[in-house]
């Protein structure tokens, strides 16, 4: 199975353990608010998103190589220094919800998209990867 499949059939569990969190007569609001606002707190949640995270991991270390499209940059997107945009990351300046990146150098961006919730794990491939930069899409 590919990984995108895999995330998808993980993604199709945790929205039926959602559902089953909503119609359970037995939750207060309150309680059901408490589950859903820090999903970690119920056990088959927690299980499936660390799953989820683990495949995303495995499809990130598998990578070897990044093709660079010989397209210049969209001047939507904002080019800054992979160590602009890890700093921009730690202090909560970019979360997945405000939008994207993808790999770039100097002078090309690459296909491979780029969230900050995965970033650190794409750092440590950094000099392998051979990418200095991102190009980051607000939403």
């Amino acid at each position: 199975m590919n990984l995108n499949k895999e995330i998808e059939l993980i993604d199709k569990q945790y929205s039926i353990e959602l559902q089953k969190i909503m119609d359970d007569e037995t939750l207060t609001d309150s309680i059901r608010y408490n589950i859903l606002s820090n999903p970690i707190t119920n056990n088959k949640l927690r299980i499936l998103l660390e799953k989820r995270s683990e495949i995303i991991k495995r499809g990130i270390e598998s990578v070897i190589s990044v093709k660079f499209n010989n397209t210049v940059y969209n001047s939507n997107g904002d080019l800054m220094t992979v160590e602009e945009f890890n700093d921009n990351v730690i202090c909560g300046g970019f979360i997945d919800y405000d939008g994207w990146g993808y790999l770039a150098n100097n002078s090309y961006y690459s296909d491979v998209m780029v969230k900050p919730s995965n970033f650190n794990i794409w750092l440590k491939k950094q000099n392998q990867l051979n990418f200095t930069h991102i190009l980051w899409f607000n939403k």
